[in-house]
């Protein structure tokens, strides 16, 4: 259902910037995560890594948003949808 709701969403929502929609899509997992990590931190308990930790994962945050995201959703703009899945799930490799 949660799937479904989303493309729903994300088709009324076609006329806008694609960057500015994936990067919108975060949004309902913040606001499901904070209320864990709000309880977690009122009982004392440790809410994030070490900040070194906490820096790494921003980082490759940002190189998955930036790096895979952002490309793919300007590569669905160029060659579109009928090149640009199957390039992008032909180039991920299975161990």
């Amino acid at each position: 259902m949660g799937y479904t709701a989303t493309n729903v969403c994300l088709r009324s929502v076609t006329d806008c910037d694609p960057v500015w929609v994936t990067c919108m899509k975060t949004i309902p997992t913040f606001v499901g995560v904070a209320p864990w990590l709000i309880v977690r931190w009122s009982r004392g308990e440790r809410v994030f890594p070490p900040w070194p930790v906490v820096a790494t994962l921003f980082a490759a945050g940002l190189l998955g948003q930036f790096g895979g995201n952002v490309v793919f959703q300007w590569a669905l703009g160029i060659i579109g949808i009928a090149l640009t899945v199957p390039l992008c799930m032909g180039t991920i490799r299975l161990r």
